[in-house]
């Protein structure tokens, strides 16, 4: 065999066993966040004052889409866990692990706020050739406000706004500080509330 040949097998063998993880994880993720009996669904612009692309021109403005869903249990209703892609200085990022903490509070009886910290890690989807070592973490937080509820179906729906903030740290230096977020999602249960 070839050393060109070699090589081509080796990379199909890698990417083939890359899309078999990916597809391993995305079914976990789904199967857990079922147990669960949860989602929530958000999309948040973004704005990064130090961020430039790869030409060295300000790009600060992005988008981030989310999913997580709130773990089951005690503890499980103060956590969230899940996935979350960002278009931010012309490139696309995708947190491969974010989880964090939460606590609902109603105010006035009627207003629902919920304070939110988080966490994940972070890598570069696009250009991840050239940028194998942009490995990061991101820290955050922020505030989240319940602006409906309802049943459809016998199952709840809530829809809010927030804002957050959020440190990326980067370990090659690329894409540094902060980033400032708006989101708007809805929250859904896969579970039927219980007849008062």
């Amino acid at each position: 065999m070839k050393k060109n040949q070699l090589t081509t097998t080796i990379g199909a063998i890698a990417l083939a066993m890359a899309v078999i993880n990916c597809k391993a994880s995305v079914i976990s993720f789904a199967q857990e966040m079922a147990d669960a009996g949860n989602v929530t669904l958000s999309v948040s612009p973004a704005y990064a004052p130090e961020i430039k692309d790869d030409n060295g021109d300000k790009a600060q403005w992005g988008v981030g889409v989310s999913a997580t869903y709130t773990l089951q249990g005690a503890i499980g209703q103060y956590t969230f866990t899940g996935v979350r892609v960002d278009y931010l200085g012309g490139q696309l990022w995708a947190p491969s692990v974010t989880g964090g903490l939460k606590a609902d509070v109603t105010l006035f009886d009627k207003v629902k706020v919920t304070p939110i910290a988080y966490t994940g890690m972070v890598f570069p989807l696009s250009d991840w050739k050239q940028q194998a070592g942009s490995v990061g973490i991101i820290a955050g937080g922020g505030l989240k406000v319940g602006l409906y509820s309802t049943t459809v179906a016998g199952y709840p729906l809530d829809v809010f706004a927030g804002v957050a903030y959020e440190h990326w740290a980067m370990q090659d230096g690329s894409m540094p500080g902060a980033v400032y977020r708006g989101f708007f999602g809805v929250k859904f249960a896969f579970k039927k509330q219980a007849a008062p």
